[in-house]
């Protein structure tokens, strides 16, 4: 007997097995700019293709195969969750990344900077000030999807942000402080907690929910060069720690200067131009 997509149960990255949802498979796609048709294929292509115990993973990996046959420009942004865990190991790129997005958003940033509190120097991943604000953030890089910033996170930045309040020059006791954790992942429900009962900002993937790290990049149009299919892993990797993190901020002297073959520039700058074209026009 024909089992319907419904039926089939898919496993999620944490070992979960949950019904497969094409809504959610066509809500994604269309989130990464493809055209409603385009997603119905997409989707409809992807669920003839399903089996009991298939991956979220082999499903995603099948739906960008598709999209990126398509549209390069949709593909970059599908892929965008994914190409946040590039940004590793180490996870400056990702502060930089951070620190972008803090610009976007008006702020004045420093980015790995050592401040001094009332009791001891502390080195903070992200200063920004903006207006009468000033934002300390702490950004939590995770390379394995199923890891999430737990309590220890929330507590050991509050502690942190507490003495660095307490120990502020003359200058900057006027702003407005808060205290700010960026993740690529998300927050335990314990964690979460105490941020709302502190007052911290706390940042992850689709957390909160409808001002995400997802909708920062999205609204500000900063896509991680990580996000392009025209650079392999390596070139990716030499940009990086060069410095260079955004689509938007790429050019054929960054590429030059890193050994990227010139017949490749042409492809990579037109992948970047389509991966931000449409919220550059909104």
């Amino acid at each position: 007997m024909e089992v319907s997509p419904e039926e089939v149960l898919i496993r999620k990255a944490d070992g979960d097995l949950v019904p497969f949802d094409a809504g959610k498979l066509r809500e994604s796609l269309l989130r990464a700019d493809a055209t409603p048709e385009l997603a119905d294929q997409i989707t409809d292509a992807v669920a003839q293709q399903l089996a009991h115990g298939m991956s979220t993973r082999t499903i995603y990996r099948e739906a960008f195969k598709q999209l990126r046959g398509a549209s390069r420009h949709s593909a970059g942004r599908y892929r965008l969750k994914r190409a946040l865990f590039e940004l590793g190991p180490s996870g400056y790129p990702f502060e930089h990344f951070v620190g972008k997005l803090l610009e976007a958003q008006g702020f004045q940033t420093q980015v790995g900077v050592f401040k001094p509190g009332k009791c001891v120097q502390h080195e903070i991943d992200v200063w920004a000030k903006k207006a009468d604000t000033l934002r300390i953030t702490e950004c939590k890089f995770h390379s394995d999807a199923k890891r999430k910033s737990a309590i220890q996170t929330a507590l050991y930045v509050q502690a942190r942000f507490q003495d660095l309040v307490a120990g502020l020059p003359a200058s900057e006791q006027a702003l407005r402080p808060e205290a700010c954790v960026v993740t690529n992942t998300r927050f335990t429900t314990e964690a979460a907690a105490y941020g709302a009962c502190t007052g911290m900002l706390l940042i992850g993937w689709d957390q909160p929910r409808h001002a995400g790290l997802k909708q920062w990049i999205d609204a500000s149009g900063f896509h991680p060069l990580t996000c392009l299919s025209s650079l392999n892993k390596q070139e990716k990797r030499v940009l990086l720690d060069e410095g260079h993190v955004l689509c938007r901020d790429l050019s054929e002297g960054a590429m030059s200067s890193v050994g990227i073959p010139a017949k490749k520039h042409h492809k990579v700058l037109s992948e970047c131009a389509s991966i931000i074209e449409v919220r550059d026009r909104g």
